[in-house]
């Protein structure tokens, strides 16, 4: 089954986003109580988490040049780092050490991504098919787990500090089969010795995507669940299954791109994916009811599932051998800008008309795609 044949030759970039995926999911699940044991309000803790978000935005500046000097080493480093920082979490009881952590946990999120993303690049244009959903989806799926196993477990009781370094023992478990040239084959060989010059087009095209990409999943990130109280009067538990819902379209669309990809390119899929999900957030934005809210968001998961990944493979194909590490560090680094203003301009945005002026931006931002940013990829890409 080609599926199984993709798993065994992207393992090692597979447990890397694996472990990426339970840091996160364990961050999310833990939010509140980190919060409050830390002391801080929702102001101070949205600076924290913009710890974060800073961390990875400066581990990809040197990504590129850390995957070309140390190959898997690094995003080994970065899988340890990890597990590293969610044992820290678990230790932090005031507003310095908890943003310590999670600047920690940034660089390793930065550092991973990027060095994970140029691996998979280079196993797609040695095996001449895509592979870069199966590995998003499987973080994917890995994050709705994990945070499904801490909220459990703190419904149980579990104490903090056990319950994270319990969960830190899982990165740093899925850091042994990223090792040598294990599942990476012949992918060390082809880095290249010389420096080549980005493509500004490739890089201003690429850049854009990523930041629609990252707007629309973002908007997932505890927007989805106000969204469906405040404006539609859903409790807390319908309030939950809006984000619940987003996660696990988000993993089910990656890993049906995969097979997807057997019948149509990178760039008819991206265009047909970010048209969808327009479509679903423009029906959850406009939605009288919780259902038809569920379905757009459903939509929207499916759709932005697969922008983020699919722009990296046409990026990392059009820019080639030698241009592959700065081009997909540059654009990573552009699409992490949406971390930056996204969340602003959804509360902005809120604040002035409601949330469903707030979802409906995000609609307006992935019709972008099919109508004018894709075929720009596209063409910059060569595959016009």
């Amino acid at each position: 089954m080609q599926m199984l044949a993709d798993l065994r030759l992207t393992r090692a970039p597979a447990a890397a986003f694996a472990a990426m995926g339970v840091f996160w999911g364990a961050v999310a699940a833990t939010a509140p109580a980190l919060k409050a044991r830390a002391g801080l309000g929702d102001a101070e803790l949205g600076l924290a988490l913009l710890m974060a978000t800073g961390g990875a935005a400066l581990a990809l500046l040197v990504a590129g040049r850390a995957d070309r000097a140390f190959g898997l080493g690094a995003t080994r480093l970065a899988a340890l780092a990890l597990g590293g920082a969610l044992a820290l979490l678990g230790l932090a009881t005031t507003p310095l050490a908890l943003a310590g952590a999670l600047l920690l946990g940034g660089v390793a999120t930065g550092l991973l991504d990027v060095t994970v993303n140029l691996r998979l690049a280079r196993l797609e244009a040695l095996a001449g098919r895509g592979l870069m959903n199966l590995a998003h989806g499987l973080y994917a799926f890995a994050y709705a787990g994990a945070a499904l196993a801490a909220g459990l477990a703190r419904e149980a009781g579990a104490a903090l500090p056990a319950l994270l370094a319990a969960a830190a023992l899982v990165p740093l478990a899925l850091a042994l089969p990223i090792r040598g040239r294990d599942g990476d084959a012949g992918a060390a060989e082809t880095r290249p010795a010389a420096r080549a010059a980005l493509a500004p087009g490739l890089v201003a095209a690429g850049g854009a995507v990523m930041i629609v990409g990252f707007l629309a999943e973002g908007a997932s990130d505890g927007w989805a669940a106000l969204h469906l109280e405040r404006t539609l009067g859903a409790g807390a538990a319908a309030g939950a299954l809006g984000p619940v819902i987003l996660g696990l379209a988000l993993g089910t669309g990656r890993i049906a791109a995969q097979a997807l990809l057997r019948l149509a390119d990178e760039a008819r899929l991206l265009r047909a994916a970010a048209g969808l999900a327009a479509l679903g957030t423009a029906l959850a934005a406009a939605a009288p009811g919780l259902a038809l809210t569920y379905a757009g968001f459903a939509a929207m998961g499916l759709g932005a599932s697969v922008v983020v990944p699919l722009c990296l493979a046409l990026v990392g194909r059009g820019a080639g051998e030698a241009g592959r590490p700065r081009a997909i560090a540059a654009v990573s680094f552009i699409g992490y800008g949406a971390f930056f203003f996204g969340p602003p301009l959804m509360g902005l945005l809120a604040e002035w008309q409601g949330l469903r002026v707030s979802f409906a931006a995000v609609a307006a931002s992935l019709a972008l795609v099919p109508l004018v940013l894709g075929p720009w990829l596209a063409r910059a890409a060569g595959r016009g």
